[in-house]
């Protein structure tokens, strides 16, 4: 009888052995995938205000759709430590306010910054478009920043100077930095920057994973405004750091 208790006690502490061993083999799995922190761009300069401008569309593809790469490039924007970005919405109100159906000339880009009271303004294109895989987008920027002495327009003599801006597009209030590139998901390189700007950025457990990228047209540009506000903000501190090696 002894015997017997023995042993099921034995069978007992084996079976909770066993028990706790899976436990803590089966915990990690449990806990959820590992999560990753993206990588994140910080404006160069003190915190301060974009607007985008609705893209252009010099593609050839007539389907694109330029409100929504907007949209996105403001959200990307908007990401940025140090920046804010106005509402799309925004930007086209003041436009329609002027009578500008895009911005033209450097005189109308300065106009709409000074009717949006903003330190930077977007004005881009794009000049490919591809949505199936292997995805192509290309654009280009160019970001109107303000001098910091330079004085926001009053809003009663905005209809003045929209009727006496200059037609020559001359550059007025600030210095102009540009930004362009082709994203081809065929090309590696293209395809290793994806891979670094998507760790962090998608569903750990969705079916696509990071891939979810590559057969998005949204999402990959997602990828294509980030690689440009990117290459917008290091324009920038090298401008800054130009001026301030100059004073």
């Amino acid at each position: 009888m002894a015997s017997t208790q023995f042993m099921l006690a034995v069978r007992r502490l084996v079976s909770i052995g066993l028990t706790v061993g899976c436990l803590l083999v089966l915990l990690p799995a449990g806990c959820g995938p590992q999560l990753k922190n993206p990588d994140v761009l910080v404006a160069p300069d003190v915190p301060s205000v974009w607007a985008v401008v609705p893209m252009t569309n010099e593609s050839g593809v007539s389907q694109a759709d330029m409100l929504a790469f907007s949209d996105i490039l403001v959200q990307q924007i908007e990401e940025v430590h140090g920046l804010q970005c106005l509402p799309l919405n925004r930007t086209i109100s003041a436009m329609q306010a002027l009578g500008l159906k895009t911005v033209m000339t450097n005189a109308d880009a300065r106009l709409l910054q000074q009717v949006l009271q903003v330190d930077g303004l977007v004005v881009g294109t794009v000049t490919a478009w591809d949505p199936y895989p292997p995805i192509v987008l290309g654009a280009a920027l160019q970001l109107y920043l303000r001098d910091a002495g330079h004085q926001q327009m009053n809003p009663r003599d905005v209809v003045m100077a929209f009727r006496e801006r200059d037609e020559t597009g001359s550059n007025h209030g600030g210095s102009i930095i540009q930004a362009s590139g082709l994203f081809d998901a065929s090309n590696h390189r293209t395809l290793v920057d994806l891979a670094n700007f998507a760790r962090g950025r998608h569903v750990p457990d969705s079916a696509f994973g990071e891939d979810v990228y590559l057969v998005s047209m949204d999402r990959y540009t997602q990828f294509a405004s980030f690689r440009l506000v990117r290459q917008l903000l290091l324009q920038q501190q090298i401008a800054l750091t130009a001026q301030a090696t100059d004073d």
